[in-house]
C-alpha cells in the first residue's frame, strides 16, 4: 500500500531519537523518585556514595557491613538493591539521552522495566507505563538509535 504522505518519510530516523528522549524521561523520573522517596523502614534513600560510607565505615565494631542494625541481613540488601536501582535507571536515562551504546542499553532498561511490572514496591510508575517503557526498549533494541546519537548503525 502506498503511503499518504510519502514526503515524511525523510523524518524516519527522528522515530528513534524520540523513543530514546521518551525513555530517558521514563527513567530520569523513575531514578528521582527513588532517590527522594521514604522507604517503610523509615530510612530516606540518601545516595549510592552515602550508603557505601555508612554501610563500610561508620559501622559498629563487630558488625557486619551487610546486616542491618537488627543484625537482619535482608533488610541491608534491600536497601542496596533500592540504591542501585535508582543508580541503574539514572545511569540509563543519561546514556539514552546521548544515544551511546542504545541497544545494550535499551536491553538493560527492558530488564529494569520488567522488574517494575514484577515488582509492586519498587515501580515507579503504573505497570502501563512500565510496560509501554518495556515496548519502547524493545523497539530501540530492535531499530537501534537513530538520528543524533553516537550510534553509527554499521
Amino acid at each position: 500500500m502506498l503511503s499518504i504522505f510519502p514526503e515524511l518519510l525523510f523524518l524516519a530516523p527522528l522515530a528513534p531519537f524520540l523513543l530514546r528522549v521518551a525513555l530517558a524521561g521514563v527513567f530520569g523520573y523513575a531514578a528521582l523518585r527513588h532517590f527522594v522517596s521514604k522507604r517503610e523502614d523509615g530510612m530516606r534513600t540518601l545516595g549510592f556514595v552515602a550508603g557505601w560510607l555508612h554501610a563500610f565505615w561508620m559501622q559498629p565494631a563487630g558488625q557486619s557491613s551487610l546486616s542491618g542494625t537488627d543484625g537482619n541481613i535482608g533488610t541491608s540488601v534491600g536497601r542496596w538493591a533500592f540504591k542501585v536501582l535508582w543508580v541503574v535507571e539514572a545511569v540509563i536515562a543519561i546514556i539514552f539521552v546521548l544515544g551511546a551504546y542504545t541497544q545494550l542499553v535499551a536491553l538493560i532498561g527492558g530488564i529494569v522495566a520488567v522488574e517494575w511490572m514484577l515488582s509492586r514496591r519498587t515501580r515507579p510508575v503504573a505497570r502501563g507505563a512500565a510496560f509501554l517503557s518495556l515496548v519502547m526498549c524493545l523497539s530501540l533494541l530492535l531499530t537501534g538509535a537513530g538520528a543524533l546519537a553516537f550510534d553509527l548503525p554499521l
